[in-house]
């Protein structure tokens, strides 16, 4: 990292097969992850360049699995900004960030700042999605939870991908 700035640390979180690791390598590559490859939880470093200032960030895909719940809770620890995930084509994911993942961060990250991502807009009119969730749905969300920024994006086609976590980055300079 060149930038002399601290590192912010982002976490993902979201339920099971929401896009968050499709989201990160679509960040880093320009393409999605081999589905036969499983997650792997690591650190992923990169800068981010917002308002002329080169931001170092340090992500964290939060397992969503319950049997990491232990495991999930330390990886909110000193975070400064969380890209809270769900899935246009899986309105149930859309129900878990009120139900499930906003109070976990409240619970253990509170006053961060979280932007709201709906993920996998390519799928929103697609035969393959027998529901969807809208975007004033994903909207109202946001508004609920207080997020920071609502973004649609779709990792398989690389729309809007950058701009979550540019969105991310900057969360974390105005939450400083």
């Amino acid at each position: 990292m060149s930038s002399n700035q601290a590192e912010k640390k982002v976490v993902l979180v979201g339920d099971v097969q929401c896009g968050k690791t499709g989201l990160i390598y679509n960040y880093f590559t320009d393409k999605l992850p081999d589905p036969a490859v499983p997650t792997i939880y690591k650190e992923y470093r990169t800068e981010v360049e917002v308002e002329g200032k080169k931001v170092p960030i340090v992500l964290w895909i939060v397992p969503a699995q319950d049997h990491y719940s232990a495991i999930r809770t330390l990886t909110y620890e000193n975070s400064d900004a969380v890209i809270l995930c769900f899935a246009i084509d899986n309105p149930k994911s859309l129900t878990s960030v009120i139900q499930k993942w906003f109070p976990e961060i409240l619970e253990y990250t509170p006053n961060t700042p979280i932007v709201l991502v709906g993920n996998k807009i390519d799928l929103r009119n697609s035969e393959l999605a027998n529901e969807h969730v809208s975007v004033d749905q994903g909207k109202e969300v946001a508004a609920k939870i207080k997020a920071v920024k609502y973004i649609e994006c779709s990792a398989k086609n690389g729309d809007a991908v950058k701009d979550v976590f540019k969105a991310a980055a900057l969360a974390t300079l105005n939450a400083s």
